[in-house]
């Protein structure tokens, strides 16, 4: 199972957004998020506060192949087989003092420069059929104008 960690610079760059439409274009995925605060209603997936429990939700998926996880702290520990950070906007305000180590640790970086040859080179090998990286880049594409216009 390939495990895709989301992770961004402050609140508001759409990683909730981004996990959940990354779960519906790869095949056979799940999305998960591991966080502080209680679960907000209409929010796809399963929620965990700890990265324990959520390792013991991964270790219970059966057939599934991706598993889409929206979590900063999984992303700091370097976990995951891609992980995806999403830059904060011009003047945002609330960047988080370690987003320069989730910006290291990450394998695909969302910014408003997008590196699109560097987005195919990880998403190629992770999801294996060429129509389905070509959709990843593109929805990373739309994150990019996400970011620009805020």
């Amino acid at each position: 199972m390939t495990v895709w960690v989301v992770s961004g610079a402050c609140r508001g760059v759409g990683k909730t957004w981004l996990a959940q439409r990354l779960s519906q274009i790869l095949p056979q995925a799940v999305c998960a998020k591991i966080g502080h605060n209680p679960r907000k209603q209409g929010r796809a997936g399963d929620y965990f506060t700890s990265v324990g429990g959520f390792l013991g939700f991964l270790e219970s998926l059966r057939g599934c192949r991706h598993c889409v996880v929206e979590s900063n702290r999984l992303a700091l520990r370097g976990y995951g087989d891609v992980v995806v950070f999403i830059d904060a906007p011009r003047d945002a305000r609330g960047v988080r003092k370690d987003a320069p180590t989730l910006r290291a640790r990450a394998g695909i970086v969302i910014e408003r420069n997008p590196q699109v040859v560097v987005w195919r080179r990880v998403v190629g090998p992770a999801v294996g059929d060429p129509s389905t990286a070509d959709a990843v880049c593109a929805l990373f594409q739309q994150q990019v104008r996400f970011i620009s216009r805020a």
